[in-house]
């Protein structure tokens, strides 16, 4: 009698439900977890991606501003220049320095070699990866040639623009042959760098995500 009592007691705490109902709740209970892993992982992904974009526009919209902020005071550089007094005899000229166009010019040099820098930093060197040397893909050749054209118009632009600075960079008159206008040359040439500057960003970082 008493252990037929103690079983009637005891079952129904041991025996609450059958091994494959048991089981089931656990599969339940392992798999939600790393569905739940999923979905998040999922989401930040997303996510990242999102904030790449984004960082990458922002990163866009710096390098233009440096450069055509660049191109700008090397165009008003020229003029503030040839606002100055000046005699002109067939090519040689006598003109007086202008310390607003040195200040701008060299303001031009420093932001030109600004954008320059952050655009290099932010893209990386394409050539230095030699996985695709032997057959490149057109992204790669495009990034390269952006690359090599870059530093092309850096060299071009930047030396104008510190000719022209030097030459303003003075206490008396200076004579000597007629400038080039190496101000507003340097400046269009701050806008072309620009382009160029982006177009490289942006294939290089299509070929390093």
């Amino acid at each position: 009698m008493c252990i037929n009592k103690c079983k009637k007691t005891i079952s129904p705490l041991y025996i609450s439900s059958s091994p494959s109902t048991e089981f089931g709740h656990f599969r339940q209970i392992v798999e939600q977890p790393a569905e739940l892993r999923l979905i998040v992982l999922r989401r930040t992904h997303k996510t990242k991606q999102k904030m790449a974009k984004m960082f990458g526009i922002f990163a866009c919209f710096v390098i233009i501003a440096l450069d055509v902020v660049a191109g700008i005071l090397g165009i008003k550089a020229e003029a503030a220049q040839n606002q100055e007094k000046h005699l002109r005899l067939f090519i040689f000229e006598c003109k007086q320095p202008s310390h607003d166009a040195y200040m701008m010019g060299l303001a031009a040099i420093i932001l030109l070699g600004m954008a320059h820098v952050l655009a290099n930093l932010l893209g990386g060197c394409s050539i230095c990866a030699t996985d695709d040397l032997q057959k490149p893909s057109s992204n790669r050749l495009l990034s390269i040639t952006s690359l090599i054209l870059a530093w092309l118009v850096l060299a071009v632009g930047m030396g104008l623009l510190v000719i022209g600075t030097i030459s303003n960079n003075k206490s008396r008159a200076s004579c000597g042959f007629t400038h080039h206008h190496f101000f507003s040359i340097g400046g269009i040439l701050c806008f072309v760098h620009g382009l160029i500057s982006v177009a490289y960003y942006v294939t290089s970082t299509e070929l390093n995500p």
